[in-house]
């Protein structure tokens, strides 16, 4: 296994790593595939980047969306 962003604490297998690099052409391509790699279809039917609203939203994990954007 190897860190999505070095330093961050997020692993992803190498195998991932790889075809998510090689499957996607364009950053929305790539942002769905690292979105159904870290998190489920359950969390992802109830969560948002920031929690909240009216629907009561759970906030996506900020430790993996940063190692996703790059950031420590």
């Amino acid at each position: 296994m190897v860190e999505v962003y070095k330093g961050s604490g997020v692993f992803w297998y190498l195998g991932n790593r790889h075809s998510a690099l090689n499957s996607t052409k364009t950053a929305g391509e790539l942002t769905a595939y690292l979105m159904d790699t870290f998190f489920s279809k359950e969390t992802m039917a109830a969560s948002n980047m920031n929690g909240g609203g009216k629907k009561g939203y759970q906030k996506l994990n900020p430790t993996i969306i940063n190692a996703m954007r790059g950031k420590q």
